[in-house]
């Protein structure tokens, strides 16, 4: 209250209120929220990076389907809580936890992502991040040369 609104939130209130997504053609911010679940500014904020949001518009378009995106956003604590990494690229608004719809091998192909996260038992791709844009990128991955990692389930 009392500040003036971007141009980019303004488009944004207007489209929420026509029913329309929020932040890219198929995204909305709501979908980047923290999951932490408390009332706290932290956990109510959203930061996702730009980019991140662009690379998965480009995702449901060369897979032809929509995108569920489990988790986006991070607070400290709820990272914490969920046993994520001290630096992982959610803290940074750079990283989303999705339905697993393919493979690493294909994910690869398609050089969208810097970081991709997969299940082991399907080897489906389950998270994928930018933090060659992040300013964190420890691990220097790219989307022609992704750093890539397996979880347990």
């Amino acid at each position: 209250r009392g500040r003036l609104a971007t141009p980019a939130r303004a488009t944004s209130f207007a489209r929420t209120r026509t029913g329309q997504p929020t932040r890219g053609a198929n995204c909305s911010y709501i979908e980047f929220r923290c999951n932490d679940g408390t009332a706290l500014p932290e956990g109510q904020r959203i930061w996702v990076l730009r980019a991140q949001v662009r690379r998965l518009e480009a995702y449901r378009a060369k897979v032809g389907a929509p995108i569920r995106i489990v988790s986006g956003c991070r607070c400290k604590r709820h990272n914490k809580a969920v046993g994520g990494a001290t630096s992982s690229q959610h803290l940074f608004g750079s990283a989303s936890d999705i339905q697993g719809l393919v493979t690493v091998a294909a994910r690869k192909q398609m050089k969208l992502f810097a970081g991709l996260g997969f299940q082991r038992s399907t080897g489906k791709v389950v998270h994928v991040d930018s933090r060659d844009v992040s300013g964190h990128n420890l691990s220097k991955g790219s989307p022609a040369g992704p750093t890539t990692w397996q979880y347990a389930t």
